[in-house]
């Protein structure tokens, strides 16, 4: 396969009036053209930062570190996200890279028609004329599931339902075939059968195009089905990485293992269900040391207080960063 993104040691810094905040601690992770990978974790990971550091689209007020790069691979040829500036970025905005937002409303227009935001959007990215970029926007339309997608197009947002502004976002997105897809909870509003149905779309979009896709969400059961990785993040680090199967049959992080834990089962529904104790900490009382060792229930020891562990392969592509695969390794050695 061939290598479509890198981000290396990405850390973000927000100035807020109680102080600058962490909100993405050195994190790292690559996607290959055709690749799916799920990004999971608690609301206030850091998921929807990293992906939106994917494009620059954080507010004034972040602030990268000097050691964060970003590179997009595009036709054979490097292309360093952190260095565009200006229209430079209509490279990778809407062109290369879409990114599907979770809130639909904030992402159109309320005074211009669905339709003119969808063909305006493909004259800047394409090369087809006005009346092509109608055909194609309405039978992305179609493929997402909008009944009568030639009347949609001629409307406005707000003369949309919920789940229908959902899934005209998600066909604005796709429409100009990007190379890279970043997918904010993408279903959430979505009912079951049209979930199924954006998924089904998003696959065969993937095996038509070879496009890669960052899929974020909170529902495991997605990922399990739509994702080829997964990479699982809390209080803005990277705890897991591995493919679905490995990490959803065999979670090595405590914190996968919560989460995973905490999901009902079909089969034994009067089993209260077993949530993760405690809550997520604020970003301006980050723990020190593994930052989810005020939830763990399997602290090793000093180390989970005071030093960041890294990370340690649990078996082939699989890797965690936690003490107990360090001090096991240790231990092994010695």
């Amino acid at each position: 396969m061939t290598r479509l993104l890198d981000v290396e040691n990405l850390t973000l810094q927000f100035d807020t009036d109680e102080g600058r905040i962490t909100a993405v601690d050195n994190v790292s992770f690559s996607l290959e053209e055709g690749e799916v990978m799920g990004l999971v974790g608690e609301s206030g990971s850091g998921k929807s930062v990293t992906a939106k550091s994917l494009m620059m689209l954080n507010p004034g007020n972040a602030h990268y570190s000097d050691e964060t790069r970003i590179t997009l691979h595009l036709d054979g040829k490097p292309i360093d996200i952190m260095g565009l500036r200006g229209n430079e970025m209509q490279v990778v905005r809407g062109g290369a890279i879409s990114m599907i937002f979770q809130e639909p409303m904030a992402s159109f227009a309320p005074a211009i028609t669905i339709g003119d935001q969808m063909v305006e959007q493909l004259l800047i990215h394409t090369s087809m004329n006005a009346k092509k970029c109608k055909e194609v926007s309405i039978e992305m339309l179609d493929r997402v599931g909008i009944s009568d997608p030639s009347t949609r197009f001629k409307q406005f947002a707000f003369e949309l339902s919920g789940g229908m502004r959902q899934r005209a976002m998600i066909a604005m997105a796709l429409s100009t075939k990007p190379k890279l897809l970043i997918a904010d909870e993408p279903t959430t509003a979505l009912d079951v059968t049209i979930q199924a149905q954006v998924i089904d779309l998003m696959k065969d979009l993937v095996d038509e195009f070879g496009m890669g896709i960052v899929f974020i969400t909170h529902d495991l059961g997605v990922i399990a089905q739509t994702a080829d990785t997964v990479a699982v993040m809390y209080l803005g680090r990277l705890v897991e990485q591995g493919t679905v199967r490995d990490v959803i049959r065999n979670p090595a992080h405590p914190y996968t293992q919560g989460l995973i834990a905490a999901l009902p089962d079909l089969d034994k529904l009067d089993v209260p269900l077993s949530p993760i104790p405690g809550d997520i900490p604020s970003p301006l009382e980050r723990p020190p040391g593994c930052v989810f060792n005020t939830r763990c229930s399997q602290v090793v020891g000093p180390a989970c207080t005071t030093v960041i562990p890294t990370f340690t392969e649990v078996s082939k592509g699989h890797t965690a960063a936690c003490h107990i695969y360090s001090q096991n390794q240790s231990e092994g050695a010695a």
